[in-house]
């Protein structure tokens, strides 16, 4: 790994940023390949006719794709934390802002199942971990310049 992934926070960020990765890759696999079916799999208690709904497909499986295209620019920013720090604060930024939304969408309906909740839980801890956790090593390396 080496050089500029390491600039900031060592290999350990990175490596748990890279990790991160594979819930926004599995997430968006699922809806695209699945649809609501990938929800009914992840617990969610659906009547049959959704299941086969046009509307409720097309935006689980346009969530999907923008779920899918995270993984890559997650990664993309791992390789340089330093320089594109901005850009990984920002995707975790807006995965925080879906936990937000998940959790305004169990205080109205109810709880999704296991599955969605644990999902809110990671979007709502794992961003500010990372955002902590690069801060800290930012500053770390701005005082080691200065």
């Amino acid at each position: 790994m080496g050089g500029r992934a390491e600039a900031i926070g060592g290999r350990g960020l990175s490596a748990a940023v890279r990790a991160f990765c594979i819930v926004p890759l599995a997430t968006g696999i699922g809806d695209i390949a699945q649809g609501a079916k990938f929800l009914a799999t992840a617990g969610a208690a659906l009547p049959s006719a959704a299941l086969s709904d046009p509307t409720l497909n097309s935006q689980l499986m346009f969530a999907g794709a923008i779920w899918l295209g995270y993984a890559p620019l997650i990664w993309y920013a791992s390789c340089d934390l330093r320089e594109r720090l901005l850009l990984l604060r920002l995707l975790f930024g807006f995965v925080f802002l879906s936990g937000l939304a998940r959790t305004l969408a169990y205080l109205r309906y109810g709880s999704p199942g296991f599955v969605l909740t644990a999902a809110i839980a990671i979007e709502l801890v794992v961003p500010p971990v990372i955002m902590f956790w690069t801060a800290i090593a930012d500053a770390r390396l701005r005082n080691r310049s200065a």
